[in-house]
């Protein structure tokens, strides 16, 4: 008498060399997460190749027009320098760099609503940014905004309105009455040469430190930390014509006189 060699579960010796599994619920729910999740991996690692390799750069230089006294320029990302001068044109320097598709660039005339320069990334993902230098006129009404990048600005005398989607703005030498600055994740330093008349402010999760010069004007201040530590040492009246707003989503505040 020959012995059953055969074990439950498996083929018997010269049969099948595989058995399939039954597909049971779990075995389907694995599958129906497991699957998408890998193709997604594996499809993104596929596109981040791509775009190293489709990687490009190459300079820009444009003459922005200003009309009526402003200006404004939208960027899509990168990092900007501003610098006010005495001359009464505008003009951006810098280096482009972007994956896969070429960034689009325009610069409108739109008269007296001021001319408007944009920077707009053609993909959603990938490396797309412009870093650049912008020289324009001091007393120019100028509202630039960045989608992400850090915000350098000096010697503006004209009204101002800053943004950056997540980095820094610093503004110094700074002569403008009226300052309007929002970052959605940076630090915000402001520094002036010449009393202001309305500053607005407002950081989602930075610092704030803004500096007037010394004296004995009084300003009317609303400071507004959502978490952090306020410091204010200015001469205070809520009569004052010279009004401070900030608000921080968490970042500490600071307004002092310059010693």
């Amino acid at each position: 008498m020959i012995a059953d060699l055969s074990v439950p579960g498996r083929p018997a010796p010269g049969g099948p060399a595989s058995q399939r599994l039954p597909l049971t619920p779990a075995r389907r729910g694995i599958l129906a997460v497991g699957v998408p999740v890998i193709l997604a991996l594996i499809g993104a690692t596929a596109y981040s190749l791509v775009s190293d390799v489709g990687t490009g750069s190459y300079p820009v230089k444009y003459a922005i027009p200003v009309s009526d006294g402003r200006l404004t320029m939208n960027f899509g990302g990168g990092d900007l320098t501003l610098q006010g001068t005495a001359s009464g044109t505008a003009q951006l320097t810098g280096k482009v760099t972007y994956s896969l598709v070429r960034p689009h660039i325009s610069v409108v005339d739109r008269g007296a609503q001021g001319a408007v320069f944009t920077f707009t990334c053609g993909n959603w993902t990938g490396n797309c940014g412009l870093n650049g230098t912008a020289d324009i006129p001091s007393a120019a009404a100028a509202t630039i905004a960045t989608d992400g990048g850090d915000l350098t600005a000096s010697d503006l005398t004209g009204d101002v309105d800053l943004g950056s989607d997540g980095g820094n703005i610093t503004a110094t030498s700074i002569g403008s009455t009226h300052v309007t600055a929002d970052s959605g994740g940076g630090d915000i330093e402001i520094v002036f040469t010449r009393v202001p008349q309305n500053i607005q402010v407002s950081a989602d999760g930075g610092d704030v430190t803004i500096v007037v010069p010394s004296g004995p004007t009084a300003y009317d201040v609303t400071a507004t930390p959502d978490g952090g530590n306020v410091s204010d040492g200015l001469p205070q009246a809520t009569s004052s014509s010279h009004v401070i707003t900030v608000t921080s989503g968490g970042g500490d505040i600071t307004i002092e006189q310059a010693t």
